[in-house]
């Protein structure tokens, strides 16, 4: 008797949810159907629940498997980090083994003896009767003089060289400088002029 009754109430009930929905009503009649937490996991069936049950944006990506939601799109890149500090200075390596000796050179050939290649170069100037001049002799591009001195072609007694020495190509011997002349200054004791010769002994420089 008492199951006859709560059949037709329940079945009441059920419409009563069914056509008010969300109403202060339906959900009134939802409570006497169905208490608060009496539905549960185990009470509902294998594929019960279905997308257009599910409120959209009430799930998380935790109620998700892997993979099954698709990849966003790839951010913006990221600016450039701050360079990281220097490490400290490594210990200095071991110095490696010493190399083998090399092989003797060949001997290069003599060269000619010293004064081999020498040349004389020689000038002259006329000198007045019983005065004094001057005369150089210069070595060509390229040599050196390396010695020298001044004549006359005869002798006369009272004849003197007064300077005889080597000079740059101004004439003059500053210490350090190339000798590339030899200049001698000389005396003429004759009643007559005389020619009065110098000579520069040169070397390829």
């Amino acid at each position: 008797m008492f199951k006859l009754r709560v059949t037709p109430i329940l079945a009441a009930t059920a419409l009563i949810v069914a056509v008010f929905g969300s109403t202060p009503l339906g959900h009134a009649a939802a409570d006497l159907v169905l208490a608060k937490s009496s539905v549960g996991t185990a009470q509902l069936k294998k594929d019960a629940v279905t997308g257009a049950k599910v409120k959209n944006g009430s799930l998380l990506a935790a109620d998700f498997k892997a993979g099954q939601l698709p990849a966003g799109p790839q951010g913006p890149k990221g600016d450039t980090g701050a360079p990281g500090l220097q490490g400290p200075k490594g210990d200095p390596g071991e110095n490696g083994p010493k190399g083998d000796t090399g092989a003797a050179g060949v001997p290069g050939q003599p060269g000619p003896p010293a004064g081999a290649n020498a040349v004389i170069r020689r000038a002259s100037k006329n000198i007045l009767a019983n005065t004094d001049d001057w005369a150089a002799a210069y070595c060509q591009p390229g040599e050196r003089a390396t010695g020298g001195g001044g004549f006359f072609s005869d002798i006369v007694p009272g004849d003197a060289i007064i300077v005889s020495r080597p000079t740059n190509s101004q004439l003059q011997a500053p210490d350090g400088a190339a000798p590339v002349a030899w200049l001698a200054y000389a005396h003429n004791a004759a009643a007559s002029t005389r020619t009065f010769f110098v000579a520069a002994v040169c070397v390829p420089s």
